[in-house]
């Protein structure tokens, strides 16, 4: 990646800072969604470089990072974040420095409902012509075993709204470094498990 833009989330006593991340965050979304291709593959990608595991995890900058400045100046992210200037800077589109050290992948974690291990049961039980009852025996030690995942792992997130069904979601999001950089795609989240971003 060579060119990047930095969205910097400014707070006031009333409006706290996971309130614009959900907001940011979701159009920025909405910016990629228009961006993506026939795979729902896009090559600009998310870094949150204040990412950490106390305070507000996530900090309170975000930074887009494409290959090339026309494809930033596609993404025209001053019109998607029109409404909310009152709360973010953003930066001018810049190079990203030549001496780079440390990569990193910021990724989507995912992790089974009560919902869906119910949902894995009642199918598991149909299959096997046994009772619903008996199905989720066998999935509790899994029930509980995402359970304690979930607590265990208190990964920063971030809220929004689906837009295939209007529910709330939680982004949870995984950070990790490498010496080396792994060229690749990113999601319409901007998010991606394997490609890597420059770190600075």
């Amino acid at each position: 990646m060579h060119y990047y833009t930095d969205i910097k989330l400014i707070t006031d006593t009333e409006i706290t800072l996971g309130f614009i991340w959900q907001k940011v965050y979701l159009q920025i979304h909405l910016a990629l969604v228009e961006r993506r291709d026939a795979d729902n593959k896009l090559s600009i990608g998310l870094a949150f470089p204040q990412y950490q595991k106390e305070a507000f995890p996530l900090g309170s900058v975000l930074r887009i990072f494409a290959e090339t400045k026309e494809e930033l100046e596609k993404l025209n992210i001053n019109h998607w974040l029109a409404r909310l200037l009152d709360y973010i800077e953003i930066s001018k589109i810049q190079e990203v420095p030549k001496e780079i050290k440390t990569f990193a992948s910021f990724g989507r974690k995912q992790f089974k409902s009560n919902a869906e291990i119910r949902r894995l049961a009642k199918r598991h039980a149909k299959r096997n012509n046994i009772s619903e009852e008996e199905a989720l025996s066998l999935y509790a030690n899994t029930e509980e075993k995402y359970k304690k995942l979930k607590e265990k792992n208190k990964l920063p997130f971030l809220n929004i709204k689906s837009l295939s069904n209007g529910h709330p979601m939680k982004i949870f999001i995984v950070k990790k470094e490498s010496p080396k950089e792994h060229k690749g795609n990113f999601n319409t989240y901007g998010l991606s498990n394997t490609s890597t971003l420059p770190m600075f």
